[in-house]
Protein backbone atom coordinates (compact mmCIF):
# COMPACT_ATOMS: atom_id res chain seq x y z
CA UNK A 1 0.00 0.00 0.00
CA UNK A 2 0.51 3.48 -1.02
CA UNK A 3 -0.12 5.76 1.55
CA UNK A 4 -0.87 9.77 0.99
CA UNK A 5 -0.91 12.32 3.42
CA UNK A 6 -2.46 16.13 2.73
CA UNK A 7 -2.45 18.46 5.94
CA UNK A 8 -3.67 21.84 5.49
CA UNK A 9 -4.01 24.15 8.63
CA UNK A 10 -4.39 28.06 9.06
CA UNK A 11 -5.14 29.71 12.63
CA UNK A 12 -6.48 33.33 13.16
CA UNK A 13 -5.77 35.08 16.17
CA UNK A 14 -6.87 38.69 17.27
CA UNK A 15 -6.98 40.67 20.74
CA UNK A 16 -9.29 43.44 21.07
CA UNK A 17 -8.92 45.55 24.27
CA UNK A 18 -12.13 47.92 24.70
CA UNK A 19 -13.55 50.44 26.60
CA UNK A 20 -17.04 51.45 26.15
CA UNK A 21 -18.88 54.88 27.81
CA UNK A 22 -22.22 55.13 26.54
CA UNK A 23 -22.16 58.71 27.23
CA UNK A 24 -19.11 59.22 25.45
CA UNK A 25 -20.05 56.49 22.21
CA UNK A 26 -23.39 59.06 21.66
CA UNK A 27 -21.56 62.23 21.96
CA UNK A 28 -18.74 60.32 19.33
CA UNK A 29 -21.71 59.87 17.02
CA UNK A 30 -23.27 63.09 16.87
CA UNK A 31 -27.36 64.71 17.67
CA UNK A 32 -27.86 63.00 14.15
CA UNK A 33 -26.83 59.61 14.48
CA UNK A 34 -29.29 58.74 16.92
CA UNK A 35 -32.39 60.63 15.49
CA UNK A 36 -35.53 58.78 17.12
CA UNK A 37 -33.53 57.46 19.70
CA UNK A 38 -33.52 60.02 21.80
CA UNK A 39 -34.11 56.99 25.00
CA UNK A 40 -30.36 56.24 24.58
CA UNK A 41 -29.35 59.59 25.29
CA UNK A 42 -31.72 59.50 28.59
CA UNK A 43 -30.17 55.75 29.73
CA UNK A 44 -26.43 57.07 29.20
CA UNK A 45 -27.65 60.30 31.32
CA UNK A 46 -29.53 58.25 34.56
CA UNK A 47 -27.73 55.57 34.39
CA UNK A 48 -24.05 56.66 33.09
CA UNK A 49 -23.40 52.85 31.90
CA UNK A 50 -19.63 52.01 31.27
CA UNK A 51 -17.88 48.52 30.19
CA UNK A 52 -14.03 47.27 29.22
CA UNK A 53 -12.34 44.31 29.47
CA UNK A 54 -10.07 42.16 27.20
CA UNK A 55 -11.20 39.96 24.36
CA UNK A 56 -9.76 37.24 22.76
CA UNK A 57 -10.91 35.89 18.80
CA UNK A 58 -9.53 32.81 17.76
CA UNK A 59 -10.11 30.69 14.48
CA UNK A 60 -8.81 27.34 13.39
CA UNK A 61 -9.46 25.39 9.87
CA UNK A 62 -7.36 22.43 9.04
CA UNK A 63 -8.05 19.70 6.21
CA UNK A 64 -6.27 16.65 6.77
CA UNK A 65 -6.59 13.77 3.87
CA UNK A 66 -5.23 10.16 3.97
CA UNK A 67 -5.26 8.48 1.24
CA UNK A 68 -3.89 5.11 0.08
CA UNK A 69 -3.43 2.83 -3.11
CA UNK A 70 -3.42 -0.59 -2.81
CA UNK A 71 -1.73 -2.61 -4.98
CA UNK A 72 -1.94 -6.28 -3.71
CA UNK A 73 -4.81 -6.93 -6.25
CA UNK A 74 -4.71 -7.22 -9.93
CA UNK A 75 -4.97 -3.83 -10.22
CA UNK A 76 -4.53 -0.86 -8.02
CA UNK A 77 -7.37 0.07 -5.92
CA UNK A 78 -7.75 3.86 -4.28
CA UNK A 79 -9.47 4.48 -0.86
CA UNK A 80 -9.55 7.25 1.87
CA UNK A 81 -8.62 6.42 5.81
CA UNK A 82 -11.48 6.39 7.84
CA UNK A 83 -11.41 9.66 10.80
CA UNK A 84 -9.52 8.02 13.85
CA UNK A 85 -9.71 10.79 16.43
CA UNK A 86 -6.82 8.25 18.19
CA UNK A 87 -2.98 8.29 18.47
CA UNK A 88 -1.11 4.94 18.47
CA UNK A 89 1.78 4.98 21.61
CA UNK A 90 4.34 2.59 22.49
CA UNK A 91 5.05 1.85 25.87
CA UNK A 92 8.27 -0.27 26.69
CA UNK A 93 7.77 -2.65 29.60
CA UNK A 94 10.07 -4.73 31.70
CA UNK A 95 10.61 -8.72 31.08
CA UNK A 96 8.14 -11.73 32.60
CA UNK A 97 7.20 -14.92 31.69
CA UNK A 98 8.61 -17.42 34.24
CA UNK A 99 10.37 -20.81 32.55
CA UNK A 100 7.91 -23.62 32.78
CA UNK A 101 9.25 -26.27 30.41
CA UNK A 102 9.61 -29.73 31.40
CA UNK A 103 13.51 -30.82 31.26
CA UNK A 104 14.64 -32.01 28.40
CA UNK A 105 11.21 -31.50 26.73
CA UNK A 106 10.04 -28.87 24.33
CA UNK A 107 6.52 -29.07 24.03
CA UNK A 108 4.03 -27.41 26.12
CA UNK A 109 0.85 -28.84 28.38
CA UNK A 110 -2.87 -26.96 28.60
CA UNK A 111 -2.06 -26.23 31.79
CA UNK A 112 2.04 -24.79 30.88
CA UNK A 113 0.33 -22.30 28.00
CA UNK A 114 -2.45 -21.43 30.17
CA UNK A 115 0.59 -20.23 32.35
CA UNK A 116 1.82 -18.01 29.74
CA UNK A 117 -1.71 -17.01 28.71
CA UNK A 118 -1.64 -15.84 32.55
CA UNK A 119 1.40 -14.00 32.60
CA UNK A 120 0.31 -11.88 29.48
CA UNK A 121 -3.24 -11.35 30.73
CA UNK A 122 -1.26 -9.90 33.78
CA UNK A 123 0.76 -7.26 31.85
CA UNK A 124 -2.16 -6.10 29.93
CA UNK A 125 -4.60 -5.64 32.84
CA UNK A 126 -1.69 -3.00 34.50
CA UNK A 127 -1.88 -1.18 30.86
CA UNK A 128 -5.38 -0.49 30.68
CA UNK A 129 -8.27 -1.28 28.34
CA UNK A 130 -6.53 0.76 25.17
CA UNK A 131 -4.30 -1.70 24.53
CA UNK A 132 -4.25 -2.80 20.92
CA UNK A 133 -0.70 -5.10 20.69
CA UNK A 134 2.03 -6.78 22.23
CA UNK A 135 5.26 -7.55 20.95
CA UNK A 136 8.31 -8.69 22.87
CA UNK A 137 11.34 -11.14 21.72
CA UNK A 138 11.49 -14.65 23.06
CA UNK A 139 14.49 -16.00 24.83
CA UNK A 140 15.17 -19.64 25.07
CA UNK A 141 17.69 -21.62 27.20
CA UNK A 142 19.06 -25.05 28.30
CA UNK A 143 20.44 -26.07 32.07
CA UNK A 144 23.47 -26.87 32.64
CA UNK A 145 24.01 -31.06 33.83
CA UNK A 146 20.10 -31.44 33.78
CA UNK A 147 20.25 -30.58 30.18
CA UNK A 148 23.85 -31.43 28.96
CA UNK A 149 23.71 -30.82 25.04
CA UNK A 150 21.10 -28.76 24.72
CA UNK A 151 19.30 -32.26 24.59
CA UNK A 152 15.97 -32.76 23.19
CA UNK A 153 14.51 -35.98 24.56
CA UNK A 154 12.12 -36.46 20.99
CA UNK A 155 14.58 -33.99 18.80
CA UNK A 156 18.28 -34.79 19.73
CA UNK A 157 21.12 -33.07 20.78
CA UNK A 158 21.59 -29.56 19.81
CA UNK A 159 18.17 -28.91 19.23
CA UNK A 160 16.31 -28.36 23.14
CA UNK A 161 16.88 -24.32 22.78
CA UNK A 162 15.74 -24.19 19.13
CA UNK A 163 12.59 -26.11 19.62
CA UNK A 164 11.97 -24.52 22.88
CA UNK A 165 12.07 -21.05 21.43
CA UNK A 166 10.16 -22.54 17.69
CA UNK A 167 7.24 -23.37 20.19
CA UNK A 168 6.76 -20.08 21.95
CA UNK A 169 6.68 -18.05 18.61
CA UNK A 170 4.07 -20.36 17.41
CA UNK A 171 1.71 -19.48 20.01
CA UNK A 172 1.30 -15.72 19.02
CA UNK A 173 -1.47 -16.39 16.62
CA UNK A 174 -3.26 -18.26 20.13
CA UNK A 175 -2.24 -15.88 22.37
CA UNK A 176 -3.90 -13.13 19.85
CA UNK A 177 -7.42 -14.74 19.31
CA UNK A 178 -7.68 -15.75 23.27
CA UNK A 179 -6.41 -11.95 24.57
CA UNK A 180 -8.17 -9.91 21.82
CA UNK A 181 -5.14 -8.07 21.19
CA UNK A 182 -2.25 -8.51 17.87
CA UNK A 183 0.77 -10.43 19.58
CA UNK A 184 3.65 -10.14 17.63
CA UNK A 185 6.92 -12.53 19.18
CA UNK A 186 10.34 -12.92 17.24
CA UNK A 187 13.41 -14.49 18.51
CA UNK A 188 15.86 -14.02 20.59
CA UNK A 189 19.02 -15.42 22.01
CA UNK A 190 19.55 -19.25 23.03
CA UNK A 191 22.25 -19.87 25.84
CA UNK A 192 22.97 -22.22 28.59
CA UNK A 193 22.17 -21.27 32.57
CA UNK A 194 22.76 -22.41 35.75
CA UNK A 195 18.99 -22.39 36.66
CA UNK A 196 16.08 -22.40 34.91
CA UNK A 197 14.94 -19.59 37.39
CA UNK A 198 17.80 -17.11 36.13
CA UNK A 199 15.43 -16.91 32.64
CA UNK A 200 12.70 -14.18 31.41
CA UNK A 201 11.21 -15.76 28.23
CA UNK A 202 10.35 -12.58 27.45
CA UNK A 203 12.26 -9.26 26.70
CA UNK A 204 12.08 -5.94 24.56
CA UNK A 205 8.24 -5.73 26.02
CA UNK A 206 6.36 -3.18 24.37
CA UNK A 207 3.11 -2.55 23.98
CA UNK A 208 0.85 -0.34 21.83
CA UNK A 209 -1.99 1.95 23.16
CA UNK A 210 -4.72 3.81 20.94
CA UNK A 211 -4.77 6.94 23.20
CA UNK A 212 -7.58 9.13 22.55
CA UNK A 213 -6.55 13.00 20.94
CA UNK A 214 -8.19 16.59 20.36
CA UNK A 215 -10.20 16.54 16.80
CA UNK A 216 -7.83 18.59 15.59
CA UNK A 217 -5.17 15.68 15.96
CA UNK A 218 -6.91 13.09 14.33
CA UNK A 219 -5.91 10.50 12.15
CA UNK A 220 -7.87 9.66 9.13
CA UNK A 221 -9.60 12.24 6.43
CA UNK A 222 -11.75 14.96 8.14
CA UNK A 223 -12.09 18.50 7.81
CA UNK A 224 -12.61 20.78 11.33
CA UNK A 225 -13.40 24.74 11.97
CA UNK A 226 -12.92 25.83 15.50
CA UNK A 227 -13.56 28.71 16.98
CA UNK A 228 -12.57 30.53 20.41
CA UNK A 229 -14.02 33.41 22.32
CA UNK A 230 -13.15 34.33 25.73
CA UNK A 231 -12.99 37.13 27.62
CA UNK A 232 -11.14 38.25 30.69
CA UNK A 233 -11.09 41.30 32.94
CA UNK A 234 -14.74 41.94 31.89
CA UNK A 235 -16.11 45.08 33.85
CA UNK A 236 -19.62 46.85 33.73
CA UNK A 237 -20.94 49.45 35.47
CA UNK A 238 -24.54 51.10 36.06
CA UNK A 239 -24.87 53.87 38.61
CA UNK A 240 -28.73 55.40 39.15
CA UNK A 241 -28.07 57.87 42.08
CA UNK A 242 -26.84 56.36 45.36
CA UNK A 243 -26.63 52.92 43.67
CA UNK A 244 -24.06 51.61 42.10
CA UNK A 245 -24.07 47.45 40.22
CA UNK A 246 -21.28 46.52 38.63
CA UNK A 247 -19.36 43.24 37.45
CA UNK A 248 -15.28 43.03 38.31
CA UNK A 249 -13.00 40.44 36.75
CA UNK A 250 -15.58 38.51 34.92
CA UNK A 251 -14.89 35.92 32.42
CA UNK A 252 -16.82 34.48 29.38
CA UNK A 253 -15.40 31.67 27.28
CA UNK A 254 -17.14 29.99 24.34
CA UNK A 255 -13.68 27.22 23.45
CA UNK A 256 -13.04 23.38 24.33
CA UNK A 257 -13.60 23.58 28.04
CA UNK A 258 -15.19 26.61 28.83
CA UNK A 259 -12.61 28.60 30.49
CA UNK A 260 -11.04 31.76 29.44
CA UNK A 261 -7.99 31.54 30.58
CA UNK A 262 -6.78 28.29 28.31
CA UNK A 263 -6.17 28.29 24.83
CA UNK A 264 -8.58 25.54 22.93
CA UNK A 265 -10.82 25.78 20.56
CA UNK A 266 -14.40 24.54 20.07
CA UNK A 267 -14.56 22.38 17.30
CA UNK A 268 -16.74 21.27 14.37
CA UNK A 269 -15.36 18.09 12.33
CA UNK A 270 -16.85 16.70 9.17
CA UNK A 271 -15.32 13.41 8.90
CA UNK A 272 -15.21 10.28 6.80
CA UNK A 273 -16.07 7.42 8.98
CA UNK A 274 -18.46 4.66 8.42
CA UNK A 275 -21.92 4.44 9.78
CA UNK A 276 -22.54 1.44 11.81
CA UNK A 277 -25.12 -1.43 10.35
CA UNK A 278 -23.76 -1.21 6.87
CA UNK A 279 -23.75 -4.47 4.40
CA UNK A 280 -19.87 -3.96 4.08
CA UNK A 281 -17.32 -4.95 6.92
CA UNK A 282 -15.85 -1.39 8.41
CA UNK A 283 -11.89 -2.31 8.00
CA UNK A 284 -10.94 1.83 8.50
CA UNK A 285 -10.78 2.62 4.54
CA UNK A 286 -13.64 4.22 2.40
CA UNK A 287 -13.35 2.64 -1.26
CA UNK A 288 -14.64 4.43 -4.37
CA UNK A 289 -15.72 1.35 -5.96
CA UNK A 290 -17.43 -0.39 -3.34
CA UNK A 291 -19.21 2.10 -1.01
CA UNK A 292 -20.84 5.95 -0.41
CA UNK A 293 -20.16 8.60 0.43
CA UNK A 294 -23.69 8.43 1.99
CA UNK A 295 -23.28 5.63 4.12
CA UNK A 296 -19.52 7.08 5.46
CA UNK A 297 -20.50 10.34 6.11
CA UNK A 298 -20.49 11.98 10.05
CA UNK A 299 -19.93 14.87 12.52
CA UNK A 300 -18.77 15.89 15.96
CA UNK A 301 -19.41 18.99 17.89
CA UNK A 302 -16.97 19.80 20.81
CA UNK A 303 -16.59 22.21 23.13
CA UNK A 304 -17.77 24.51 25.94
CA UNK A 305 -19.70 27.56 27.00
CA UNK A 306 -18.29 29.66 30.33
CA UNK A 307 -19.63 32.80 32.00
CA UNK A 308 -18.68 34.25 35.80
CA UNK A 309 -19.45 37.59 36.29
CA UNK A 310 -19.27 38.48 39.89
CA UNK A 311 -21.50 41.12 41.08
CA UNK A 312 -21.46 43.71 43.82
CA UNK A 313 -23.84 46.34 44.62
CA UNK A 314 -22.76 49.27 46.29
CA UNK A 315 -25.32 51.48 47.92
CA UNK A 316 -25.16 54.68 50.10
CA UNK A 317 -21.23 54.30 50.09
CA UNK A 318 -21.64 50.41 51.86
CA UNK A 319 -20.56 47.82 49.27
CA UNK A 320 -22.45 44.60 49.16
CA UNK A 321 -21.08 41.78 47.17
CA UNK A 322 -23.47 39.36 45.86
CA UNK A 323 -22.75 35.65 43.99
CA UNK A 324 -21.48 35.90 40.66
CA UNK A 325 -24.06 35.06 37.49
CA UNK A 326 -22.82 31.83 36.00
CA UNK A 327 -23.42 30.13 32.93
CA UNK A 328 -22.15 26.69 31.82
CA UNK A 329 -22.57 24.10 29.34
CA UNK A 330 -23.31 20.29 30.97
CA UNK A 331 -21.32 17.04 30.88
CA UNK A 332 -21.78 16.97 26.99
CA UNK A 333 -21.04 20.18 26.13
CA UNK A 334 -22.27 22.75 22.84
CA UNK A 335 -23.12 19.11 21.13
CA UNK A 336 -25.25 18.24 23.35
CA UNK A 337 -26.82 21.73 23.96
CA UNK A 338 -27.62 22.04 20.24
CA UNK A 339 -28.99 18.39 20.27
CA UNK A 340 -31.32 19.44 22.83
CA UNK A 341 -32.30 22.20 21.02
CA UNK A 342 -33.04 20.13 18.49
CA UNK A 343 -35.31 18.10 20.24
CA UNK A 344 -33.09 14.89 20.23
CA UNK A 345 -31.78 15.58 23.60
CA UNK A 346 -31.55 12.64 26.60
CA UNK A 347 -33.12 14.54 29.23
CA UNK A 348 -29.89 15.45 30.91
CA UNK A 349 -29.30 19.47 31.97
CA UNK A 350 -27.50 20.90 29.21
CA UNK A 351 -26.75 24.38 29.94
CA UNK A 352 -27.02 25.76 34.02
CA UNK A 353 -27.51 29.40 34.70
CA UNK A 354 -26.98 30.43 38.29
CA UNK A 355 -27.96 34.12 39.29
CA UNK A 356 -27.28 35.75 42.71
CA UNK A 357 -29.77 35.48 45.72
CA UNK A 358 -30.17 39.53 45.80
CA UNK A 359 -33.16 38.88 47.48
CA UNK A 360 -31.43 37.54 50.47
CA UNK A 361 -29.08 39.54 50.54
CA UNK A 362 -31.10 42.82 50.16
CA UNK A 363 -32.97 41.27 53.24
CA UNK A 364 -30.07 40.71 55.42
CA UNK A 365 -29.20 44.62 54.55
CA UNK A 366 -32.37 45.91 54.95
CA UNK A 367 -32.53 44.26 58.11
CA UNK A 368 -29.66 46.30 59.92
CA UNK A 369 -32.16 49.38 58.98
CA UNK A 370 -34.29 47.87 61.98
CA UNK A 371 -35.17 50.66 64.92
CA UNK A 372 -33.28 47.37 66.65
CA UNK A 373 -30.09 47.26 64.03
CA UNK A 374 -29.49 51.10 63.96
CA UNK A 375 -29.48 51.08 67.93
CA UNK A 376 -27.08 48.51 67.75
CA UNK A 377 -24.99 49.68 65.10
CA UNK A 378 -25.73 53.32 63.50
CA UNK A 379 -22.94 53.44 61.29
CA UNK A 380 -24.64 52.95 58.00
CA UNK A 381 -27.20 54.58 58.76
CA UNK A 382 -25.01 58.09 59.70
CA UNK A 383 -22.92 57.09 56.54
CA UNK A 384 -26.59 57.55 54.00
CA UNK A 385 -26.72 60.97 56.42
CA UNK A 386 -23.42 62.17 55.60
CA UNK A 387 -23.60 60.72 51.43
CA UNK A 388 -26.70 63.00 51.19
CA UNK A 389 -25.57 66.33 53.00
CA UNK A 390 -22.75 65.84 50.94
CA UNK A 391 -24.55 66.26 48.15
CA UNK A 392 -26.48 69.59 49.29
CA UNK A 393 -23.16 70.48 50.39
CA UNK A 394 -21.98 70.47 46.93
CA UNK A 395 -25.15 72.07 45.78
CA UNK A 396 -25.32 74.80 47.54
CA UNK A 397 -21.48 75.79 47.77
CA UNK A 398 -20.76 75.22 43.78
CA UNK A 399 -25.09 76.93 42.77
CA UNK A 400 -25.08 79.47 45.44
CA UNK A 401 -21.45 81.15 45.41
CA UNK A 402 -22.75 83.61 42.72
CA UNK A 403 -23.33 87.15 43.68
CA UNK A 404 -26.90 87.19 43.74
CA UNK A 405 -28.45 90.96 43.68
CA UNK A 406 -29.30 92.13 46.86
CA UNK A 407 -28.44 88.85 48.93
CA UNK A 408 -24.83 88.27 47.29
CA UNK A 409 -23.43 85.58 48.31
CA UNK A 410 -25.07 84.88 51.66
CA UNK A 411 -26.22 81.09 50.41
CA UNK A 412 -22.92 80.41 49.81
CA UNK A 413 -22.31 80.37 53.21
CA UNK A 414 -25.20 77.78 53.90
CA UNK A 415 -22.66 75.44 52.36
CA UNK A 416 -20.71 76.13 55.41
CA UNK A 417 -22.94 75.25 57.50
CA UNK A 418 -23.60 71.56 56.22
CA UNK A 419 -19.95 71.09 56.47
CA UNK A 420 -19.60 71.85 60.11
CA UNK A 421 -22.86 69.39 60.63
CA UNK A 422 -20.75 66.74 58.76
CA UNK A 423 -17.87 67.78 60.14
CA UNK A 424 -19.21 68.34 63.40
CA UNK A 425 -22.23 66.45 64.94
CA UNK A 426 -21.87 63.56 63.08
CA UNK A 427 -18.80 63.14 63.61
CA UNK A 428 -19.59 62.88 67.25
CA UNK A 429 -22.36 60.33 66.51
CA UNK A 430 -19.79 58.38 65.11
Amino acid sequence: VLDIHLKLDKVFEQNFGFSLDLQQLTAAAGPGALAGMDFVGHIADVLNPGAGGQIDVGALLKLQIQAGIDFSGDSPVFFLYDYNPTREQTVALAAFGAANFTARSSTLSTAQKDEIKAEFEAVLAEQGDDVTAISAVVESYWVTGLEAGNTDDEHGAGQLSGQRQTTLIELAEWLSTELGVTVQLFAGEQREVAEASDVKLFTDVEVTKQVAVPAEQARGTYATVGLRIAGQDLELSLEAGPAKLGVVNGSAAIDADGIASTKDYATFTIMLDQKPGGSIEDDGRFDFTRERISDNFGYEIKGHIGVNLPIALDLFGASLPLDALTIATGSGGIGAFFDSAAGLGTGEPTLTISVPDVQSIMDQYLSEFSLLGMLADPTRMLDGIDIALGEVQDMLTSEFSRDIPIIGTKMAEAGNFVRDVRTGLLADLR
